[in-house]
């Protein structure tokens, strides 16, 4: 993955997955879960046959694409650039029984020689910005085998949780391009590639635990106090009433899901 354009780094992603515990599995009892888990239910249709399949961008650790190939029956494949992130996905799956392809490479680069039933880019795109966006969001449209489906799903840095990003861990809002995480950008990704919206809409309500102090902040008397409201406010986002009430305002995601209606389609 070339740096140009590109807001992360190997090491970024190395340090990110290097310390996960395995097996990655959705979660009841962890919000942002039921989150993702009623969008796959909500759109996700059952495989008619084995030889469908799913591809995850970006797959580290395959907590999603093994959820959609257990409980949907696809074959799952998975490519990620980071050699530990595609390790920990193969022995996820591995450790879950579930047969499947993981790719240590480049999605932007690498020579695939199919499309996929289901497409899922879950907090990728919102990594790349300029001629290497484009690139990547071309070639996601081309993944997709005709009526097939892509999901993507991007983290919403806007309004309230900016502005509490900006405070709690200014570095982060560095590694994501803001100018992707609204409707306007999935729906106008969808008008220009040919694909139909078939669900576009902010989810997964307000999200404390995604705002921490990084380990080397020194914290005063204020840090501590905005430690013990986020600890407040995540009690609260336990409980499921919370679930469903979302806005471009607090929610944590924003989530496109798009069908390619084409009866061919050009190859990767």
């Amino acid at each position: 993955m070339t740096n140009a354009g590109c807001l992360t780094t190997p090491d970024y992603w190395a340090a990110t997955w290097e310390h996960v515990k395995l097996p990655q599995v959705l979660r009841d009892d962890i919000y942002y879960h039921r989150a993702f888990r009623q969008l796959f239910q909500r759109v996700i249709p059952h495989a008619s046959s084995p030889r469908q399949s799913v591809l995850e961008l970006g797959c580290a650790p395959g907590t999603y694409l093994s959820y959609v190939a257990k409980e949907f029956g696809y074959s799952p494949t998975g490519i990620d650039f980071s050699p530990i992130g595609a390790e920990i996905t193969r022995k996820n799956l591995e450790i879950q029984r579930i047969p499947g392809t993981v790719i240590t490479g480049d999605f932007l680069t690498y020579p695939f020689t199919q499309t996929y039933d289901i497409v899922l880019s879950l907090g990728v795109v919102e990594h790349f910005t300029g001629t290497v966006l484009e690139d990547l969001l071309t070639k996601h449209a081309k993944l997709v085998s005709a009526q097939g489906l892509l999901i993507m799903v991007i983290p919403n840095l806007r309004g309230i949780n900016r502005l509490a990003l900006s405070h709690f861990n200014t570095p982060a809002l560095r590694s994501h391009n803001l100018e992707v995480m609204s409707k306007q950008f999935l729906h106008s990704f969808a008008e220009q590639h040919g694909l139909s919206r078939v669900y576009s809409d902010y989810f997964c309500s307000f999200s404390p635990s995604s705002f921490k102090y990084p380990k080397e902040k020194r914290l005063g008397v204020m840090n501590h106090f905005l430690i013990h409201v986020r600890n407040a406010l995540l009690r609260l986002r336990q409980h499921r009433v919370c679930d469903n009430v979302n806005s471009s305002l607090f929610s944590f995601f924003i989530g496109g899901v798009f069908k390619k209606e084409l009866t061919h389609e050009p190859a990767p």
